[in-house]
């Protein structure tokens, strides 16, 4: 199930339909197996469509929007990959000093 935002909009034979969010967008990649395509519209607004037949999926995130909504977010799944990775590096060199 896909939330959709706004209005179900039809121009001659496609079907525009907003979602509410990149996640959203990202479960309908994963369901009909498309691609995500990547539009700047300028520097301060960028488009993401899914492109199945005549349905257009898409939503549009604002720069603002992001870095105030994901910043947070963002920082701390990175300081995490980060541990991870310096935790996986001592135990491959604490396993090279038992051979």
């Amino acid at each position: 199930i896909t939330e959709a935002k706004g209005k179900f909009i039809k121009k001659d034979d496609e079907h525009y339909i907003e979602v509410n969010e990149f996640m959203e967008l990202m479960d309908v990649h994963d369901n009909l197996n498309e691609p995500i395509i990547y539009y700047k519209n300028n520097n301060n607004k960028s488009i993401f469509v899914v492109r199945n037949g005549t349905d257009i999926y898409y939503t549009v995130i604002k720069r603002d929007d992001f870095e105030s909504k994901h910043s947070d977010r963002i920082y701390y799944e990175q300081k995490e990959e980060y541990y991870r990775i310096k935790e996986n590096e001592k135990r491959h060199i604490s396993d090279d000093d038992n051979i």
